[in-house]
């Protein structure tokens, strides 16, 4: 995934999206880039 597309490129897009709350409450929260690049495995998988 990393050699199809530079990922860090879209992480400032995605955090002004994703609200991290972690000082509140649990454990860190996945990162954003994480989350996308999951997603787009689980649509390719099924």
């Amino acid at each position: 995934m990393k050699n199809i597309m530079d990922w860090e490129r879209i992480k400032p897009i995605l955090n002004n999206l994703y609200r991290n709350d972690t000082g509140k409450y649990g454990r860190p929260n996945f990162d954003p880039v994480f989350i996308i690049i999951f997603m787009i495995i689980m649509i390719l998988r099924s």
